[in-house]
């Protein structure tokens, strides 16, 4: 909605502390973005010997979206998002979006009820930064993974001296229950501790030795300090940015996963470039695509970006074949160059229509703004 401002508020009411408190269904996504050829991500395995207790995977730059779907507690579960009044551009209440409008102009060509006014808007953000995503080698109930996250976060933050506000932690869902986590450099440009984490091989395990000591263990010897608390407490663990999960944390349950990665040490996996495609095929393309297409294949290859998947291929429900077509996990592109002297190209809405990302390049756009304007799908060139 690009006709929108928003404008901070002075006071905080005690309906906006309990709405906080309640919380809110925000769901998080992530993309690495590749570069030069190449993922934009680094694996590491977190070994202890010669077994593997956790893989690791840093991103720099990578891209974030948090999407607010509503109130936890909203009466229909089944609904997203929040009304709007699109004309005065205020939030309303649940009551006051399904409210019904009672027009006294009844007898005007255009009455008021004719217009807009309400509408349901889902609300997110998006921005670029360093994470690093966690995902365990055996299944960990729910109490570990949590207790683990929050544990690892102070470990981390202790080691490298951050602000509680540089480092933030979130769980992402895992169909095996092996206890996915991201951990998001929140400073503004990273503090580039996430990639040392991945790329050095002692600096994970001093992040769980510290983390033994804010929960009270010894990391030596295993054995608990004085005074140390049962589940948790405000000392170890519990704060109030965690407290709707205050239940679910129990410091005795991750002791002895934590000794072992005190023990344990990082080995990283090299990146390799993408595997070659029918892209490289130089009698195929001279065979199949216009002169403007392999002007663009030949642009990436100099700037070492990603390669198509597939070139010249027929599309079911298109007319005819697209030039190029990237496969992803996400949203599959398919590329459709216009060029002079082949006429004018079939309509590529078809194409958006059955789920493709279209990226159409008319006779007067720029090869090179267009590979700048689409990162996600070409790649991003190094600097």
């Amino acid at each position: 909605m690009q006709t929108v401002v928003t404008r901070r508020r002075e006071r905080i009411s005690a309906d906006e502390e309990e709405r906080n408190r309640v919380g809110f269904e925000l769901h998080t996504s992530y993309r690495f973005v590749p570069r030069g050829g190449l993922p934009g991500y680094y694996h590491a395995a977190v070994l202890l010997g010669e077994v593997e207790l956790a893989q690791l995977t840093y991103g720099d730059a990578a891209e974030i979206r948090i999407t607010n779907l509503g109130r936890r507690r909203r009466k229909r579960q089944d609904v997203h998002g929040f009304w709007l009044d699109l004309v005065k551009g205020r939030w309303l209440t649940e009551e006051q979006g399904t409210q019904v409008d009672h027009d006294a102009d009844d007898d005007l060509e255009a009455g008021v009820q004719d217009v807009t006014r309400r509408g349901m808007v889902i609300p997110f953000v998006e921005d670029r930064r360093n994470i690093l995503v966690l995902r365990w080698s055996d299944r960990l109930s729910d109490g570990e993974t949590v207790t683990l996250q929050f544990a690892l976060e102070r470990g981390i933050e202790a080691v490298f001296q951050l602000e509680d506000t540089e480092l933030t932690s979130e769980l992402l869902p895992d169909a095996d229950e092996r206890g996915r986590t991201m951990f998001v450099e929140a400073a503004e440009g990273g503090a580039g501790v996430l990639r040392r984490l991945q790329g050095e091989p002692d600096q994970f395990a001093r992040a769980a030795q510290e983390a033994l000591r804010i929960i009270h263990v010894d990391p030596d010897t295993g054995e608990e300090a004085d005074g140390a608390c049962v589940r948790g407490c405000y000392r170890c663990l519990l704060s109030y940015s965690n407290q709707t999960v205050h239940e679910s944390i129990d410091r005795r349950l991750v002791v002895d996963r934590l000794l072992e990665l005190a023990a344990s040490y990082v080995e990283t996996i090299e990146r390799t470039p993408e595997e070659p495609t029918a892209g490289d095929n130089d009698g195929l393309l001279a065979a199949a695509l216009s002169d403007r297409a392999r002007s663009l294949l030949r642009l990436l290859a100099i700037k070492k970006l990603r390669r198509p998947d597939t070139v010249a291929t027929p599309v079911e429900g298109y007319p005819a074949q697209v030039d190029l077509v990237y496969r992803s996990d996400e949203l599959d592109t398919v590329v459709v160059v216009e060029d002079a002297a082949l006429g004018r190209r079939p309509d590529p809405a078809p194409l958006t229509f059955a789920g493709w990302n279209v990226i159409h390049i008319g006779l007067d756009d720029d090869l090179d703004a267009v590979v700048a304007a689409h990162p996600s799908v070409f790649g991003q060139e190094e600097r």
